[in-house]
């Protein structure tokens, strides 16, 4: 603290990420020590330079960039992880309408990331409007039944978990729709029957 090197090292990852034509392999490696200082970080009593960071973050959020953008949400999460109050400012500064276009892209990469930080908030903030799970419900429906999705387990697992998570706090609205979508259970009872199905031969391959 007393060499200022939060300040430092944060002034320095602002000026980069608004670089124009910033070198992308030296904008990754500025995520990632950004990002290892407020984990190990011991006492930073003010976070105004974090929320400028977290600022960055959320422009860098939409990066194309795969790598880039999967970095940037590596630092946030730990970042709202270590410190509840930037999970609020997460919040405040639209955090969510960023997670709700990763989870529309058509990137699969890019809906479990948003997924999971998602699901992370709404177990903190179980009661705000704007994490309410019916804004990612229609787009689960959409995807767990279209054909580029709907045998994708992975993509699957990540959607329960964050469901998994609103009807323990309380929350059915979501849940119901999904219950009352011919479209979606028949893709579920589908992805029963596969999985059973592959059970049952991995028994009768193993002398079960």
């Amino acid at each position: 603290m007393k060499m200022k090197g939060e300040e430092l090292l944060a002034k320095m990852f602002v000026q980069l990420a608004s670089m124009p034509a910033v070198n992308q392999d030296l904008l990754k490696e500025s995520i990632v020590t950004i990002a290892t200082l407020y984990k190990n970080a011991l006492s930073i009593q003010d976070l105004s330079f974090c929320e400028e960071v977290m600022k960055c973050l959320l422009k860098l959020g939409t990066s194309q960039e795969e790598t880039i953008q999967r970095k940037v949400y590596y630092a946030m999460s730990v970042i709202i992880a270590k410190y509840p109050e930037m999970a609020e400012f997460f919040l405040k500064h639209d955090g969510v309408s960023l997670l709700e276009q990763a989870v529309s892209s058509s990137t699969e990469d890019q809906k479990k990331r948003a997924l999971q930080m998602y699901g992370r908030l709404l177990a903190l903030f179980p009661t705000t409007p704007s994490l309410s799970t019916v804004n990612v419900c229609s787009q689960c429906m959409e995807d767990l039944t279209s054909e580029q999705w709907k045998m994708n387990n992975l993509l699957l697992e990540s959607y329960l978990e964050l469901l998994k998570i609103a009807k323990d706090q309380g929350e059915q609205s979501c849940l119901d729709q999904l219950l009352q979508s011919d479209g979606f259970m028949k893709s579920m009872t589908e992805k029963y029957h596969s999985l059973r199905d592959a059970a049952r031969q991995g028994r009768y391959n193993l002398g079960i």
